[in-house]
């Protein structure tokens, strides 16, 4: 934990300066739809409650933006494959997995996903 000594006019250029690159007041956290990676509190800690949500939020936006990249990757090569004229008419599949380690005994679910591209001419369900 960081404390600053200063003027409010210091601590408020400080916090403006930080607010550019993600820093967020605690008591905003729960109105934030984004993730969250750094926040701040003024003459008081930020809470052991707003800290745990926060992470629990943050695992489902790390989460979301991760199979959205996923997907992404799969359409774009799919694309490219499709326009590079070898003969490609589509109908991949890719599987995505992550495997515990070694020293990981969470019971946390790991990554299973599959992501399937449409053959040519075939109607998207």
């Amino acid at each position: 934990m960081q404390v600053l000594d200063g003027s409010t006019e210091e601590v408020e250029a400080v916090i403006q300066h930080h607010q550019v690159y993600g820093l967020v007041d605690s008591t905003k956290i729960d109105q934030s739809q984004a993730f969250v990676g750094l926040c701040y509190s003024i003459n008081k800690p930020v809470s052991a409650s707003v800290i745990e949500k926060t992470i629990r939020d943050n695992d489902g936006h790390l989460t979301r933006g991760a199979h959205n990249r996923r997907q992404a990757s799969v359409a774009a090569l799919d694309n490219t494959l499709r326009e590079s004229g070898i003969g490609y008419e589509g109908d991949m599949e890719f599987s995505a997995e992550q495997a515990k380690g070694r020293d990981d005994h969470s019971d946390d679910p790991t990554i299973n996903e599959k992501i399937v591209t449409p053959k040519a001419g075939s109607k998207k369900k």
